[in-house]
């Protein structure tokens, strides 16, 4: 499906950047049965929004194509493990969860980040589609809910379950089609103190490293700390802090909160400066990112 308006501002303001041509699905590997088959691909362009500075695709593979039954499973990554053993310790002593406080997780695969959560003491809730990672998270012991996370869904999570004091979010929010809905879902779920943890890969990292292999179709949006403010702030939400961590090419993980309750962390205003200096929200920018992937490629 093309996008003619930007998934966060809605602007019609977009430009063409990169273009990838047309490309094979990332987690689709194929069976020897299938090796006669014609292989399905898709466009894979990159667009620049002109007024709230989101680098985007153009043009969505239906949801149901991509995440119904899904390969990538997150505990069978070391260095995972261990960032969910960092999460669990350093959210839980940050926000002083205890055995009242439940735990959300949107797109939470196989429970391996719900885990560490649970092991304290926490109530834990997964959010998980893929059916058949979804059934091995519930087999070891993680409550998990098979849909897709949206403001629908969090309606009928809140009341069934109460509000959440953590949310957490995991690299899925670049997978996201509706933003919106999934950030008024947010909204509605959280607890008036609670905090949601979200984690993206930084688009400065994918920019200053020329990460443009990460670029694919699940990957819908490339995302800012400036960006993500504008896209929260429409929704009665603010980042209230922001840590830079090494996984997935450079990613932020970005607490917010409802407007007004919780202070705000210098390291914010540090990496708004960091990305403004870098102009992520200009066309040359991105036309220079073009043709350095270009050389490469040659």
């Amino acid at each position: 499906m093309k996008v003619d308006e930007c998934r966060v501002c809605q602007s019609h303001r977009l430009d063409l950047v990169l273009d990838l041509g047309r490309t094979a699905l990332a987690n689709r590997f194929l069976r020897p049965e299938q090796l006669s088959e014609p292989e399905p691909t898709f466009p894979l362009r990159i667009i620049l929004c002109g007024d709230c500075g989101l680098v985007q695709l153009d043009e969505e593979v239906p949801r149901e194509i991509l995440f119904k039954e899904y390969l990538y499973a997150s505990g069978t990554s070391s260095l995972v493990r261990k960032h969910a053993r960092w999460l669990g310790a350093s959210l839980g002593r940050r926000y002083s969860l205890g055995a009242q406080d439940l735990v959300m997780e949107a797109a939470s695969n196989d429970g391996t980040v719900l885990k560490e959560f649970r092991w304290q003491g926490m109530p834990v809730l997964g959010i998980e589609p893929a059916k058949n990672i979804a059934a091995g998270a519930i087999e070891r012991g993680i409550p998990t809910i098979v849909d897709f996370f949206d403001d629908r869904l969090a309606r009928a999570l809140r009341e069934q379950y109460g509000p959440a004091r953590l949310f957490l979010a995991r690299h899925v929010l670049a997978h996201v089609a509706d933003l919106h809905g999934f950030v008024r879902g947010i909204k509605h779920v959280l607890a008036e103190d609670g905090v949601a943890a979200i984690e993206v890969p930084h688009v400065a990292e994918l920019f200053r490293h020329l990460e443009f292999d990460t670029i694919y179709h699940e990957h819908l949006c490339y995302f800012s700390a400036a960006v993500l403010q504008t896209l929260f702030h429409q929704f009665g939400l603010s980042i209230i802090d922001v840590d830079r961590v090494p996984i997935h090419g450079g990613s932020l993980l970005v607490h917010v909160g409802h407007e007004g309750v919780h202070p705000v962390s210098p390291r914010l205003v540090e990496v708004l400066s960091q990305e403004d200096n870098l102009q992520l929200d200009q066309i040359e920018t991105w036309r220079s990112f073009a043709r350095r992937v270009a050389h490469v490629k040659e």
